[in-house]
């Protein structure tokens, strides 16, 4: 069975190449939307336009070192990638959760993998999860192990890949007055301590 870590130490080199394309991406689709009125698809396919475009080249640096990094183009500007025994699918997911499959058979059977024992002999599935602001700054990469169709937030793990600082900041939230709560049992240490 692969786990987490595994997969994280295995998959390094495309991660940190993945990572630099959609930086690139993000910032070429960025730039295109300066002083117009942004479009949210659009930026999406842009970013994996520009990313694509940027993965190609580090295919090809990695093969004349005799590694191979395969990138496919899919339907509306998708990346698919083949690194060893891994087949990684790429998405925009603002929260770190695989997008439901919907109708798409393909999906859904990229998101059939119930046991990991069995990839042992064959493909393992995993998908990169990335969000970006129109700004052109890089929020989150999560790399996740999708576990089953029927349910996109059950899987086989989840992990940060890059997180801006910016990113963390956001999601949390503001200080704010505490409920006063207290557990029965401290009520009654402080009654008896006032007695």
């Amino acid at each position: 069975m692969v786990d987490a870590e595994t997969a994280r130490r295995e998959l390094d080199c495309v991660l940190e190449r993945f990572r630099a394309a959609l930086e690139f991406g993000v910032a070429e689709a960025a730039r295109f939307f300066k002083g117009k009125r942004s479009d949210d698809d659009l930026f999406c396919h842009l970013v994996r336009y520009f990313a694509m475009t940027s993965l190609r080249k580090s295919s090809a640096e990695l093969q004349q070192r005799g590694a191979e990094l395969l990138v496919d183009r899919l339907n509306n500007s998708g990346i698919e990638l083949r690194w060893r025994s891994y087949r990684i699918r790429v998405w925009r997911a603002p929260n770190g959760m695989l997008p439901p499959p919907g109708v798409s058979q393909r999906r859904r059977e990229f998101y059939n993998q119930l046991s990991l024992d069995l990839a042992d002999e064959g493909e393992i599935n995993v998908a990169l999860l990335w969000d970006a602001d129109e700004e052109g700054q890089l929020l989150s990469l999560w790399l996740v192990c999708p576990c089953s169709p029927m349910e996109p937030k059950s899987v086989h793990w989840r992990i940060p890949v890059y997180e801006s600082t910016g990113a963390v900041a956001a999601t949390l939230p503001e200080e704010e007055e505490d409920l006063p709560i207290r557990l029965r049992r401290d009520i009654d240490e402080l009654a008896a301590g006032s007695e």
